[in-house]
Protein backbone atom coordinates (compact mmCIF):
# COMPACT_ATOMS: atom_id res chain seq x y z
CA UNK A 1 0.00 0.00 0.00
CA UNK A 2 1.74 3.46 -1.14
CA UNK A 3 0.83 5.26 1.68
CA UNK A 4 2.06 3.00 4.40
CA UNK A 5 5.16 2.51 2.21
CA UNK A 6 5.62 6.62 1.93
CA UNK A 7 5.22 6.54 5.91
CA UNK A 8 7.73 3.20 6.46
CA UNK A 9 8.95 4.92 9.73
CA UNK A 10 5.78 6.40 10.85
CA UNK A 11 3.96 3.86 13.17
CA UNK A 12 0.23 3.13 14.41
CA UNK A 13 -1.89 6.29 15.80
CA UNK A 14 1.09 8.57 14.52
CA UNK A 15 0.40 7.13 11.08
CA UNK A 16 -3.06 7.52 11.35
CA UNK A 17 -2.87 11.15 12.45
CA UNK A 18 -0.55 12.16 9.35
CA UNK A 19 -2.48 10.54 6.67
CA UNK A 20 -5.48 12.90 8.47
CA UNK A 21 -3.23 15.99 8.47
CA UNK A 22 -2.32 14.94 4.82
CA UNK A 23 -5.93 14.90 3.63
CA UNK A 24 -7.29 18.10 5.65
CA UNK A 25 -3.92 19.97 4.42
CA UNK A 26 -3.69 19.41 1.06
CA UNK A 27 0.25 18.50 1.43
CA UNK A 28 2.07 15.38 1.12
CA UNK A 29 4.15 15.14 4.57
CA UNK A 30 7.61 14.03 3.82
CA UNK A 31 9.26 10.65 4.02
CA UNK A 32 11.43 10.08 7.19
CA UNK A 33 11.48 9.59 10.77
CA UNK A 34 8.63 11.12 13.20
CA UNK A 35 10.87 14.47 13.99
CA UNK A 36 11.21 14.92 10.55
CA UNK A 37 7.76 14.87 9.85
CA UNK A 38 6.41 16.91 12.80
CA UNK A 39 8.76 19.95 11.61
CA UNK A 40 7.89 20.16 8.16
CA UNK A 41 4.20 19.65 9.72
CA UNK A 42 4.15 22.66 12.52
CA UNK A 43 6.37 24.98 10.07
CA UNK A 44 3.17 24.49 7.30
CA UNK A 45 0.69 24.97 10.10
CA UNK A 46 2.49 28.10 11.40
CA UNK A 47 2.06 29.63 8.06
CA UNK A 48 -1.49 29.23 8.47
CA UNK A 49 -2.01 31.78 11.07
CA UNK A 50 -5.93 31.25 10.52
CA UNK A 51 -6.11 28.25 12.72
CA UNK A 52 -7.98 28.24 15.36
CA UNK A 53 -8.45 24.77 16.43
CA UNK A 54 -5.52 22.69 16.54
CA UNK A 55 -5.53 18.65 17.94
CA UNK A 56 -2.28 17.01 17.96
CA UNK A 57 -3.34 13.92 20.47
CA UNK A 58 -2.52 10.38 20.56
CA UNK A 59 1.36 11.46 19.54
CA UNK A 60 4.53 11.03 20.84
CA UNK A 61 5.28 14.95 21.00
CA UNK A 62 6.95 14.94 24.49
CA UNK A 63 7.53 18.96 23.93
CA UNK A 64 4.66 21.73 21.76
CA UNK A 65 7.16 23.69 19.40
CA UNK A 66 7.48 27.39 19.77
CA UNK A 67 7.13 28.23 16.24
CA UNK A 68 2.95 28.04 17.03
CA UNK A 69 3.23 30.56 18.66
CA UNK A 70 2.31 32.61 15.18
CA UNK A 71 -0.74 31.54 15.81
CA UNK A 72 -2.08 34.10 17.67
CA UNK A 73 -5.81 33.29 16.52
CA UNK A 74 -5.60 29.93 18.00
CA UNK A 75 -8.66 29.39 20.45
CA UNK A 76 -8.63 25.60 20.82
CA UNK A 77 -5.85 23.19 21.16
CA UNK A 78 -6.02 19.38 22.02
CA UNK A 79 -2.84 17.41 22.94
CA UNK A 80 -3.96 14.27 25.02
CA UNK A 81 -1.61 11.49 25.84
CA UNK A 82 1.68 13.02 24.02
CA UNK A 83 4.02 12.16 26.18
CA UNK A 84 4.42 16.39 27.56
CA UNK A 85 6.40 16.92 30.72
CA UNK A 86 5.94 20.26 30.82
CA UNK A 87 3.46 23.32 29.64
CA UNK A 88 5.63 25.71 27.24
CA UNK A 89 5.77 29.36 28.48
CA UNK A 90 4.79 30.67 24.99
CA UNK A 91 1.26 28.60 25.07
CA UNK A 92 0.33 31.03 28.42
CA UNK A 93 0.97 34.29 25.76
CA UNK A 94 -1.90 33.17 23.21
CA UNK A 95 -4.19 35.84 23.93
CA UNK A 96 -6.46 34.17 22.01
CA UNK A 97 -6.99 30.85 23.72
CA UNK A 98 -10.70 29.55 25.00
CA UNK A 99 -9.53 25.64 25.68
CA UNK A 100 -6.33 23.86 26.70
CA UNK A 101 -6.74 20.45 27.10
CA UNK A 102 -3.55 18.80 28.23
CA UNK A 103 -4.85 15.49 30.02
CA UNK A 104 -3.11 12.12 30.48
CA UNK A 105 0.92 13.65 29.71
CA UNK A 106 3.69 13.86 32.50
CA UNK A 107 3.29 17.48 33.47
CA UNK A 108 4.09 18.08 37.50
CA UNK A 109 4.55 21.95 37.23
CA UNK A 110 1.49 24.61 36.19
CA UNK A 111 3.97 27.18 35.65
CA UNK A 112 2.78 30.88 36.90
CA UNK A 113 2.25 32.52 33.45
CA UNK A 114 -0.86 30.59 33.17
CA UNK A 115 -2.77 33.47 34.61
CA UNK A 116 -1.89 35.31 31.15
CA UNK A 117 -4.33 33.40 29.62
CA UNK A 118 -7.76 35.46 30.07
CA UNK A 119 -9.89 34.22 27.57
CA UNK A 120 -9.50 30.91 28.49
CA UNK A 121 -12.23 29.04 29.37
CA UNK A 122 -11.90 25.22 29.61
CA UNK A 123 -8.46 23.76 31.29
CA UNK A 124 -7.89 20.63 31.28
CA UNK A 125 -4.87 18.64 32.98
CA UNK A 126 -6.49 15.41 34.21
CA UNK A 127 -4.28 12.97 34.68
CA UNK A 128 -1.16 14.29 34.95
CA UNK A 129 1.50 14.43 38.01
CA UNK A 130 0.41 18.01 39.01
CA UNK A 131 1.58 18.83 43.22
CA UNK A 132 0.45 22.53 43.31
CA UNK A 133 -1.52 25.17 41.71
CA UNK A 134 0.23 28.75 41.61
CA UNK A 135 -2.31 31.34 43.37
CA UNK A 136 -1.86 32.90 39.65
CA UNK A 137 -4.86 30.60 38.46
CA UNK A 138 -7.08 33.17 40.15
CA UNK A 139 -6.48 35.78 37.14
CA UNK A 140 -8.59 33.53 34.75
CA UNK A 141 -11.50 35.73 35.51
CA UNK A 142 -13.45 33.73 32.45
CA UNK A 143 -12.28 30.30 33.24
CA UNK A 144 -15.72 27.87 33.33
CA UNK A 145 -14.68 24.10 33.89
CA UNK A 146 -11.34 23.32 35.57
CA UNK A 147 -10.16 19.93 35.17
CA UNK A 148 -7.84 18.44 37.93
CA UNK A 149 -8.46 14.63 38.51
CA UNK A 150 -6.18 12.31 38.53
CA UNK A 151 -3.19 14.71 40.11
CA UNK A 152 -1.47 14.64 43.12
CA UNK A 153 -2.82 17.88 44.71
CA UNK A 154 -2.68 17.54 48.30
CA UNK A 155 -4.23 21.34 49.23
CA UNK A 156 -5.83 23.98 47.04
CA UNK A 157 -4.88 28.04 46.95
CA UNK A 158 -6.78 30.36 48.63
CA UNK A 159 -6.90 32.33 45.68
CA UNK A 160 -9.29 29.84 43.80
CA UNK A 161 -12.27 31.66 45.44
CA UNK A 162 -11.62 34.61 42.65
CA UNK A 163 -12.44 32.28 40.10
CA UNK A 164 -16.16 33.75 39.53
CA UNK A 165 -16.94 32.48 36.33
CA UNK A 166 -16.03 28.66 37.33
CA UNK A 167 -19.49 26.47 37.18
CA UNK A 168 -17.57 22.85 36.78
CA UNK A 169 -14.48 22.19 39.40
CA UNK A 170 -13.08 18.37 39.08
CA UNK A 171 -11.15 17.42 41.77
CA UNK A 172 -11.26 13.73 41.89
CA UNK A 173 -8.58 11.27 42.84
CA UNK A 174 -5.79 13.36 44.61
CA UNK A 175 -4.53 13.56 47.89
CA UNK A 176 -6.98 16.70 49.60
CA UNK A 177 -7.49 16.16 53.05
CA UNK A 178 -9.88 19.74 52.91
CA UNK A 179 -11.41 22.58 50.98
CA UNK A 180 -9.84 25.83 51.73
CA UNK A 181 -12.63 28.47 53.08
CA UNK A 182 -12.58 29.90 49.75
CA UNK A 183 -14.11 27.37 48.01
CA UNK A 184 -17.61 29.06 48.70
CA UNK A 185 -16.79 31.97 47.09
CA UNK A 186 -16.97 29.86 43.77
CA UNK A 187 -20.71 31.80 43.45
CA UNK A 188 -21.70 30.29 40.23
CA UNK A 189 -20.10 26.98 40.70
CA UNK A 190 -22.95 23.94 39.50
CA UNK A 191 -20.64 21.19 39.82
CA UNK A 192 -17.70 19.69 41.97
CA UNK A 193 -16.08 16.44 42.14
CA UNK A 194 -14.96 15.33 45.11
CA UNK A 195 -14.62 11.19 45.14
CA UNK A 196 -11.28 9.59 46.07
CA UNK A 197 -9.42 11.93 47.96
CA UNK A 198 -9.03 12.04 52.60
CA UNK A 199 -11.64 14.95 52.54
CA UNK A 200 -13.03 15.19 56.47
CA UNK A 201 -15.43 18.13 55.94
CA UNK A 202 -16.60 21.20 54.79
CA UNK A 203 -15.55 24.64 55.29
CA UNK A 204 -18.54 26.52 56.91
CA UNK A 205 -18.60 28.64 53.36
CA UNK A 206 -20.35 25.87 51.34
CA UNK A 207 -23.62 27.02 52.28
CA UNK A 208 -22.63 30.11 49.96
CA UNK A 209 -22.90 27.68 47.01
CA UNK A 210 -26.73 27.99 46.07
CA UNK A 211 -26.38 27.08 42.64
CA UNK A 212 -24.28 24.07 43.26
CA UNK A 213 -26.75 21.14 41.58
CA UNK A 214 -24.26 18.41 41.25
CA UNK A 215 -21.81 16.94 44.04
CA UNK A 216 -19.90 14.43 44.08
CA UNK A 217 -18.15 13.62 47.41
CA UNK A 218 -18.15 9.28 47.45
CA UNK A 219 -14.97 7.33 48.66
CA UNK A 220 -13.81 10.09 51.21
CA UNK A 221 -13.86 10.19 54.73
CA UNK A 222 -16.68 11.63 55.59
CA UNK A 223 -18.56 10.99 59.52
CA UNK A 224 -21.63 13.39 58.81
CA UNK A 225 -23.65 15.28 56.13
CA UNK A 226 -23.28 19.18 57.71
CA UNK A 227 -25.85 20.84 58.49
CA UNK A 228 -24.61 23.49 56.29
CA UNK A 229 -25.83 21.76 53.44
CA UNK A 230 -29.56 22.08 54.24
CA UNK A 231 -28.41 25.83 52.32
CA UNK A 232 -27.69 24.25 49.21
CA UNK A 233 -31.10 24.11 47.46
CA UNK A 234 -30.17 23.45 44.21
CA UNK A 235 -29.03 20.36 44.91
CA UNK A 236 -30.39 17.53 42.23
CA UNK A 237 -27.20 14.62 42.89
CA UNK A 238 -25.50 13.89 46.26
CA UNK A 239 -22.91 11.14 46.18
CA UNK A 240 -21.48 10.29 49.36
CA UNK A 241 -20.96 6.95 48.77
CA UNK A 242 -18.43 4.38 50.48
CA UNK A 243 -18.04 7.22 53.41
CA UNK A 244 -18.32 6.83 57.65
CA UNK A 245 -21.69 8.20 57.92
CA UNK A 246 -23.92 6.59 59.99
CA UNK A 247 -27.16 8.87 59.25
CA UNK A 248 -29.30 11.10 56.93
CA UNK A 249 -30.28 14.29 58.58
CA UNK A 250 -34.04 15.03 59.25
CA UNK A 251 -33.71 18.38 57.20
CA UNK A 252 -33.12 16.27 54.44
CA UNK A 253 -36.56 17.28 52.82
CA UNK A 254 -35.32 21.08 52.23
CA UNK A 255 -33.40 19.48 49.01
CA UNK A 256 -36.88 19.91 47.10
CA UNK A 257 -34.61 19.88 43.99
CA UNK A 258 -33.01 16.34 44.43
CA UNK A 259 -33.37 13.66 41.97
CA UNK A 260 -30.58 11.57 42.62
CA UNK A 261 -28.75 10.33 46.20
CA UNK A 262 -26.55 8.02 46.68
CA UNK A 263 -25.22 6.68 50.04
CA UNK A 264 -24.29 3.04 49.77
CA UNK A 265 -21.41 1.48 51.48
CA UNK A 266 -21.65 3.71 54.58
CA UNK A 267 -22.69 2.81 58.44
CA UNK A 268 -26.31 4.06 58.53
CA UNK A 269 -28.79 3.10 60.38
CA UNK A 270 -31.78 4.66 60.13
CA UNK A 271 -33.16 6.81 57.20
CA UNK A 272 -35.69 9.78 58.16
CA UNK A 273 -39.21 9.45 57.29
CA UNK A 274 -38.85 13.18 55.63
CA UNK A 275 -37.03 11.57 52.32
CA UNK A 276 -40.69 10.57 51.62
CA UNK A 277 -41.31 14.61 51.26
CA UNK A 278 -38.81 14.94 48.56
CA UNK A 279 -40.80 14.73 45.55
CA UNK A 280 -38.46 14.75 43.09
CA UNK A 281 -36.31 11.52 43.94
CA UNK A 282 -35.90 9.36 41.25
CA UNK A 283 -32.93 7.15 42.39
CA UNK A 284 -31.87 6.25 46.06
CA UNK A 285 -28.97 4.02 46.98
CA UNK A 286 -28.49 2.65 50.15
CA UNK A 287 -26.94 -0.55 49.62
CA UNK A 288 -24.54 -2.43 51.91
CA UNK A 289 -25.78 -0.41 54.94
CA UNK A 290 -27.43 -1.61 58.19
CA UNK A 291 -30.53 -0.20 58.99
CA UNK A 292 -32.31 -0.72 62.62
CA UNK A 293 -35.46 0.76 60.39
CA UNK A 294 -36.38 0.83 56.78
CA UNK A 295 -40.47 2.11 56.03
CA UNK A 296 -42.50 -0.65 53.71
CA UNK A 297 -43.36 2.41 51.84
CA UNK A 298 -39.67 3.29 50.40
CA UNK A 299 -40.11 1.47 47.65
CA UNK A 300 -43.26 2.61 46.83
CA UNK A 301 -42.56 6.47 47.10
CA UNK A 302 -39.00 6.05 45.47
CA UNK A 303 -39.55 5.00 42.01
CA UNK A 304 -35.94 3.39 41.91
CA UNK A 305 -34.67 2.08 45.12
CA UNK A 306 -31.45 0.23 45.20
CA UNK A 307 -31.04 -1.56 49.03
CA UNK A 308 -28.54 -4.49 47.74
CA UNK A 309 -26.57 -6.21 50.06
CA UNK A 310 -29.05 -3.80 52.85
CA UNK A 311 -29.92 -5.31 56.02
CA UNK A 312 -32.01 -4.57 58.76
CA UNK A 313 -30.85 -5.27 62.24
CA UNK A 314 -33.93 -5.39 64.76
Amino acid sequence: MENSNFYSDVKGSDLNLLLELQKNFGKRLPKGNMETVEQDFFGYIAENDSVVLLGLSYINLKTIPNILVKLDKLRVLYCLNANLDTIPEFLCNMPSLQRLVLSSNNIKIIPKSIGNLKSLEILALANNQIMNIPSEIAQLSNLKNLKLAHNQLSSLPDSIGLLKSLTHLDLRKNKLEKLPESIGELENLSKMRLSHNSIARFPLSIKNLIYLQFLQCDNNNFSVIPSIFRHLRSLKMLNFKANHLEEIPFWIHRWKNLQRMFLSKNKLKNIPNSILQLEKLEFLDISGNVFHELYDNFKEMIPQLQAKGCKVKY
